[in-house]
């Protein structure tokens, strides 16, 4: 093996030479002749000294720095490439979320022209627009009163269901069945008259007593329960017809006076005896009925018409419509009538919706649901009336007053007692909301006809079917000692009203300091 590597020296040696480089020398380990030459006696080439290794030489083992190279400028000269950067490896560690990814917005359409649409032409609402909620209630928002038209509202009003024995009786206009009183009406008018002797109690004969006028005691016309509804907190809003017609300081007085004598305790005092609960009044703010015209002649139906236009309108809404009673005020010159169809005044001619006493006639015709003895109208001394519509579910109640007055011309319209208009119609709704406070449902019962079930929608009537206002109304000679002024318990003023019957006197009552028990029911 040492020749081989003796020779594979020398070769490599001589391939140094002939590129230009020096002579790779090799001392060996085991202290022998330097290598870096050939063996001897190999080759022709002279014998060269030996090369003496000096510490600080260049190429000495104990200061290993590089010889300095000397280029062959007959090679050509390749450049150096720079260093290839090698990555580090970076140490193992938590994961690095990646950054989030920014969304990319969708292509934008371009945006179309606005399309304007035609315009309707112009066309009236069918019926008025009705405010939000919250203004409904407001003293003197306007109400709308309903269009002119002549739609009878008894085709869309629940009718009160009996037996088919009391739908198929017929009567005479003359000798129908007794009905109960609803209506304050002037005594000593034959319309009066004939209301009285056809008064009494759904299938029960009348009870025509021939009582002497005045104030004095009377048992036999004591008031009994019947085992119908009554109000104990009542409410009632006020809604005067054609509200422009209406003077401010009329309005003004009539709600300052209707309130504070419907709250009024002692006056209260006296009304008790009918409740086994204590009673209150709360009167809500009052409302124009406008429409741009003024009604001739009331009757009704047309009253029914107008609470169920205000009922379908909205503008009800909010009341507690049980304990609720709608006061409709007839303006200056409109006739009131107990008719239950519509007036032509709405639209045709408004003598038609005045029967007079001379226009009456015999003959039997089919049953109506008010008694023609009940038929009067206020030029004839009707001053008003209530009574309740059935929509679906819901009851709604109503009272309905004439403008009350006497004109210097002989105009006479109502139940005239005071020379101011404002007070006679205090006094008639005074009237009318104690008996809708007693006998709300009395107008169930006077279409009960002849069936005797009818009796059991009655409050606080007679035997002879007269309301808590209705006998004191018939029997005094002057109306005056029943139709006055008094003061308030407060001490605040005076108001118009009428006196009520009451049975612990066995007559009309005005107020008292202390409470009536109640009844016995």
């Amino acid at each position: 093996m040492r020749p081989f590597a003796s020779r594979l020296l020398v070769w490599v040696a001589c391939s140094l030479s002939i590129c230009g480089c020096s002579p790779l020398v090799t001392v060996p380990s085991n202290g022998g002749p330097p290598m870096g030459g050939p063996a001897p006696g190999v080759g022709s080439e002279p014998s060269r000294p030996p090369i003496v290794m000096k510490p600080d030489s260049p190429t000495s083992p104990l200061n290993p720095q590089p010889l300095p190279v000397t280029p062959n400028p007959t090679l050509p000269t390749n450049p150096v490439p720079a260093p290839v950067p090698v990555p580090v490896p970076t140490p193992p560690g938590p994961a690095t979320p990646p950054p989030p990814a920014t969304p990319t917005p969708p292509p934008v359409s371009p945006t179309p022209p606005p399309v304007t649409p035609a315009t309707p032409p112009a066309t009236p609402p069918a019926t008025p627009s009705v405010p939000p909620p919250s203004d409904l209630d407001q003293a003197g928002k306007p109400w709308p009163l309903p269009p002119k038209t002549s739609q009878n509202v008894n085709a869309t009003i629940e009718p009160i269901v009996f037996s088919p024995q009391a739908r198929r009786s017929g009567r005479s206009r003359r000798s129908h069945s007794p009905v109960p009183l609803r209506v304050a009406m002037q005594p000593g008018t034959d319309k009066a008259r004939n209301m009285r002797r056809a008064a009494g109690l759904p299938g029960q004969p009348p009870k025509n007593l021939e009582l002497v006028s005045g104030v004095a005691p009377t048992p036999a016309e004591d008031l009994r329960y019947h085992g119908g509804k009554t109000i104990a907190k009542l409410s009632f809003v006020n809604l005067y017809v054609a509200g422009e017609s209406w003077a401010a300081k009329d309005v003004d007085a009539i709600e300052r006076a209707l309130a504070a004598a419907m709250a009024d305790r002692n006056l209260n005092n006296v009304m008790a005896q009918y409740f086994t609960e204590p009673i209150s009044s709360t009167a809500r703010n009052w409302h124009p009925l406008n429409g741009g015209y003024k009604p001739q002649v009331v009757t009704q139906g047309d009253v029914q018409y107008y609470l169920k236009f205000l009922h379908e309108q909205g503008y009800l809404k909010g009341y507690d419509l049980p304990n609720t009673v709608f006061n409709f005020m007839l303006p200056p010159g409109t006739v009131l009538t107990t008719n239950s169809g519509r007036s032509s005044a709405d639209g045709g001619d408004p003598a038609s919706a005045v029967v007079t006493a001379d226009q009456e006639h015999d003959g039997d015709e089919p049953d109506s649901p008010i008694p023609e003895a009940e038929e009067g109208n206020s030029r004839d001394g009707l001053g008003g009336f209530h009574g309740s519509i059935h929509l679906g579910k819901t009851t709604l109640y109503y009272a309905v007053g004439a403008y009350s007055e006497k004109r210097a011309d002989g105009f006479r319209n109502g139940i005239p007692v005071f020379p101011e208009a404002w007070k006679n119609i205090v006094a008639t709704f005074y009237h009318e909301l104690q008996e809708a406070r007693t006998d709300p449902d009395v107008e169930d019962a006077i279409k009960a006809g002849n069936d005797p079930r009818g009796v059991n929608f009655l409050g606080w009537t007679s035997d002879r079917g007269e309301e808590c206002g209705d006998y004191p109304l018939d029997e005094v000679r002057q109306l005056g000692t029943i139709i006055k002024e008094v003061p308030l318990t407060d001490g605040s003023g005076v108001v118009p009203v009428q006196f009520q019957y009451s049975n612990y006197v066995h007559g009309p009552e005005g107020p008292i300091a202390s409470p009536h028990p109640p009844l016995r029911r």
